[in-house]
């Protein structure tokens, strides 16, 4: 008897040991100055400390692991476990202060890692991945890897800064940048991917990836895979990506929204080695290949500076029903959008929409067409947008990929093709021209016939777009222009335009713009005037007429804008000035300063007045100090008007200048004179 007591007593006390099988989700805290590992971790007051500690804990549903703000860990944060859909697992930050920072120190698999496992949130940290050697390798900041797990579900990024992520250049997408969200080619996929809110920054060789982990077989194999299915990415910021800014590879239901990326493409150029058994050294800001039902819309798109493709958007290989719409694309390099498949591998593209987007100052080709192209039973639809190419412009509308044949079908049709350069056009004799505007100077490659119209179509401020989507309202058209209401409707137009106007059933306009005619810009007294100044650089993209070009964005190697003389490292007097063609009234001048990449407000004035000459003297009507390395347009109003042919910046010759690593200089993109 007292031995089967004894046997009850050890299994009750067994039994009250066990934990139960349904236990409440806890929260544990990581804090890398005051945790300690031997700390149970579930309270801000007694934390864990070390990234070890975290990596041989298995997470449960409904778990959260919190980070401590303002932190700092070396190494690779790799926690175990998995979520389910009703309890997912996050990983997050506390308290106050900047982003708890993780240092992979050149992890290969990811600074932060997830393998075959579903159902995690990745939110608020800030992540680096870089040899201290300096040494290329397969790196990436943030990684969700299915290896083999079929289908898995419940990824999110979000909110996370990563940057310095210095891996292989050319090498593959998902072994090599900032977030990747990627799955072996054996049957494994992901579903529910949502990627939103980061900061991306100098990664090699893409900022954010959704597909295969490396790249195996032909493209019809790449078509029979199973499709990682609804994925968002989302309002993030990619600036300096290696090669490629946003690509997704192999997915389905896939939405692209409300992205910037800029600065892509300056170091995919040249072969890596063969370490990662891949390499291409073609790149571009957001596209897609092999993937189903794509928007890709509401994006900014600029300066990406790839020497091969380097187009904002592609829409490439095996792409079915891709839509690229209410984008702003500037200043790019390869051109606004790339249409690429290879027909002779069955990766078509069918249903290619290219709708009520806005192009100013694209390079090379503003279309691009790539390939025997297209094959696909539905022609790809280029309508309703509006592309700008300024003065001095000598990018082709159209053009093909170099080297490949002249072939092409396309539906091109309500456009507006503004073009002041010396801009061509592919001949495409089975591609069909209709309703479109061709305004500005005509070249003898311009389509003719099919409704086509030259007239002015009334752009409010055209070539006036600046950083962000919500700079180009100078593309609306004004009241009385004849590209209002003069387009035709096909009935997959969609349901609106560029800035929320709906698209009805009736006849739309030309353009990206479907509103009613608004009423005309503001006047700039300073457009194309003559431009005086003390001292000057007339070289590569400094001129002083491009001041005065109506380009307010700094772009390099085409119009920086005006410079003063480099050299003298004291301070000094510098002005400039600009002179009407006829006495004009105005009463505010707009300071643009350099914005092109790592020159944000370089050589902007820091004391200085605003002058404007009354036939005999000049005379001050504003004086500014502090003027600071400004990101945005500077306005300056001094209450009442003046009628005059002159005005200039003069700035104090003791104290005026800004030190650059080039001496004391004034710089400035563009000068606007208002009434």
């Amino acid at each position: 008897m007292a031995a089967v007591l004894a046997l009850l007593l050890a299994a009750t006390a067994w039994m009250l040991a066990a934990p139960p099988a349904n236990a409440a989700p806890a929260t544990y805290y990581l804090d890398a100055t005051n945790g300690n590992d031997t700390n149970n971790g579930t309270s801000p007051s007694t934390p864990w400390r070390s990234l070890q500690k975290a990596n041989a804990t298995t997470f449960q549903p409904g778990d959260a692991l919190l980070l401590k703000a303002g932190a700092v860990w070396n190494g690779q944060l790799w926690p175990k476990g998995s979520g389910t859909s009703a309890a997912r697992i996050r990983i997050d930050r506390y308290g106050d202060g900047p982003k708890p920072l993780i240092h992979g120190g050149g992890d290969i698999q990811g600074t932060v890692q997830l393998l075959n496992q579903p159902y995690w949130e990745v939110r608020n940290l800030e992540v680096t991945n870089n040899r201290s050697d300096g040494a290329r390798e397969t790196l990436v900041g943030i990684k969700a890897h299915n290896n083999g797990g079929g289908r898995l579900d419940g990824i999110t990024i979000a909110g996370n800064t990563i940057h310095d992520v210095r891996g292989y250049q050319s090498g593959f997408y998902g072994q090599n940048g900032g977030i990747a969200v990627v799955s072996d080619m054996n049957g494994s996929y992901w579903n529910g991917v949502r990627i939103e809110n980061n900061t991306i920054r100098t990664v090699d060789r893409i900022g954010i990836f959704v597909g295969p982990a490396i790249q195996t077989g032909n493209a019809a194999f790449w078509q029979s895979l199973p499709h990682t299915n609804d994925v968002v990415i989302q309002n993030n910021t990619v600036d300096d990506s290696g090669g490629d800014g946003i690509l997704n590879f192999i997915t389905s239901n896939t939405v692209v929204q409300h992205n910037v990326v800029s600065n892509s493409g300056g170091r995919a150029h040249n072969r890596d080695s063969d370490h990662t058994g891949y390499w291409n050294t073609a790149s571009a800001g957001i596209w897609s290949a092999i993937a189903t039902n794509t928007l890709i819309q509401f994006n900014e798109v600029y300066n990406d500076i790839a020497v091969n493709d380097g187009q904002g958007y592609d829409i490439d290989l095996g792409s079915r029903s891709t839509y690229v719409q209410y984008n702003y694309s500037h200043n790019n390099l390869g051109g606004f959008v790339l249409l690429c498949e290879i027909a002779d591998q069955g990766v078509d593209i069918d249903d290619a929409r290219v709708r009520f987007n806005i192009s100013q100052n694209d390079k090379r080709g503003v279309i691009t067409l790539c390939g025997d192209y297209p094959k696909g039973p539905d022609r790809p639809d280029i309508n309703n947008n509006t592309i700008y190419l300024g003065p001095g412009s000598t990018a082709a509308v159209m053009r093909r990929y170099s080297g490949e044949p002249a072939f092409g079908r396309a539906y091109v049709y309500n456009n507006i093709f503004y073009t002041l350069g010396n801009n061509s056009y592919l001949p495409l004799p089975d591609t069909v021209f209709d309703y479109n505007t061709f305004y500005g100077k005509h070249h003898a490659s311009e389509p003719v016939g099919g409704h086509r119209s030259t007239a002015d179509p009334l752009l409010v401020a055209p070539g006036s777009g600046y950083l962000g989507r919500d700079t180009v309202d100078g593309y609306k058209l004004a009241t009385g222009s004849p590209a209002l209401g003069s387009g035709t409707n096909t009935g997959v137009l969609g349901d609106r335009d560029y800035w929320g106007n709906p698209v009805g059933s009736g006849a739309p306009n030309r353009g990206a713009y479907n509103g009613p005619g608004v009423a005309p810009g503001p006047v700039n007294h300073a457009f194309n005037a003559r431009v005086t100044s003390s001292s000057s650089v007339e070289c590569c993209s400094f001129h002083r007429p491009h001041l005065v070009d109506g380009s307010r964005n700094s772009i390099p190697q085409e119009s920086g804008g005006f410079s003063s003389a480099l050299g003298n490292f004291n301070q000094h007097e510098e002005w400039v000035a600009v002179r009407f063609a006829a006495r004009r009234t105005f009463s505010s001048v707009v300071l643009y300063p350099r914005n092109d990449p790592g020159t944000v407000g370089r050589g902007f004035p820091q004391h200085f007045h605003i002058q404007v000459w009354d036939g005999a003297q000049w005379l001050t009507r504003k004086t500014v100090t502090g003027g600071g390395s400004p990101s945005t347009p500077q306005t300056y109003s001094w209450g009442f008007s003046d009628t005059t042919d002159q005005v200039r910046i003069i700035t104090d010759r003791t104290d005026g200048l800004q030190l650059t690593s080039e001496g004391y200089v004034l710089q400035l993109a563009e000068v606007e004179v208002r009434p």
